[in-house]
């Protein structure tokens, strides 16, 4: 019953795959969707990262939270033990169900809380101005990190939710091949 009722809901959702051939950061893995989007907002998943919860409990909390809110940016975050060089970190001005975002920054030295931006997001199609305003900056990658920080210093709405304890599982670590980068793919869903 569970995988019939996820076919019709495919079956009646828009979804884009965008592949990035090479590494150029995650930022400029969300501009190529921009063709996609039609102005109309949109979530992000990584193909990267999975996270498992029951019923997609996570999902349903990230949309039923940008329903309430409607920023410009909807982020997933999960406490981790030591966020340093692994993870986009983010500090918020109040630990809440929906917390607002004061400050974000790419795999910091020093990270300013122990919040990992995880990559699952919804977003406003004013990001790809953001991104388009960036440059390279964290292994001369466009970072999306450094887009949702532009939003921020803008005045922008950016919100989140946090993960609880679930699964959680980052495919890149374990399927990347020793020295060589391991392609971003992205999937899409648009007109939430």
């Amino acid at each position: 019953m569970e995988l019939e009722e996820f076919y019709r809901k495919v079956e009646s959702s828009v979804i884009a795959w965008i592949n990035q051939p090479e590494p150029r950061g995650f930022g400029d893995v969300v501009l190529r969707s921009e063709p996609f989007v039609d102005n109309e907002p949109f979530l992000v998943h990584a193909g990267d990262t999975y996270v498992i919860s029951r019923g997609s409990s996570h999902i349903r909390r990230l949309l039923r939270a940008y329903e309430a809110y409607r920023p410009s940016a909807m982020l997933t975050l999960k406490d981790v033990s030591d966020p340093r060089k692994l993870y986009g970190c983010a500090k918020v001005e109040a630990d809440e169900p929906v917390m607002k975002i004061a400050y974000v920054v790419e795999k910091p030295e020093k990270p300013p809380s122990n919040l990992a931006i995880m990559h699952i997001y919804i977003f406003e199609p004013e990001i790809f101005n953001a991104i388009w305003e960036i440059g390279p900056s964290v292994g001369g990658e466009i970072q999306l990190t450094d887009a949702i920080q532009k939003l921020i210093k803008m005045q922008k709405p950016v919100r989140a939710i946090k993960l609880g304890e679930m699964k959680l599982d980052w495919m890149l670590e374990h399927l990347k091949p020793a020295g060589k980068p391991f392609p971003h793919h992205t999937g899409m869903l648009k007109g939430l």
